[in-house]
């Protein structure tokens, strides 16, 4: 019998609270869009998006607070850009964070187990 091994899932992982500071350091330290992965990561192990809303993970109190999506991109995930530069300076390419969340992360829907 082979054991498969299951993915990892960062959500629900952190033990402190969101900071927007500690994400705007990772997001804006980074100088290629293969760094914003630690960025991603951390914005990820807090934030899961519904059919419409958001789910975000509070590690104090260990549930899931439910968010509009208004009030997401008000206060936590903003209109952060990163901008992608040649040996220039010039920006070739531009990396919207909120796009990315609400786009390419996966849907996350709470299910209750009655027994």
């Amino acid at each position: 019998m082979s054991t498969q091994s299951r993915p990892r899932f960062a959500l629900a992982t952190p033990t402190k609270e969101f900071s927007l500071q500690t994400f705007r350091k990772l997001f804006y330290s980074a100088k290629s869009i293969q760094e914003l992965a630690s960025a991603k990561k951390y914005l990820v192990s807090y934030f899961a998006r519904g059919d419409i809303d958001v789910y975000k993970w509070q590690p104090r109190n260990q549930i899931f607070k439910h968010y509009s999506k208004k009030d997401v991109c008000d206060s936590f995930i903003e209109l952060d850009v990163f901008s992608l530069k040649n040996d220039k300076g010039e920006v070739i390419g531009k990396f919207y964070i909120q796009d990315w969340f609400f786009r390419d992360t996966p849907f996350f829907s709470l299910e209750v187990n009655p027994s």
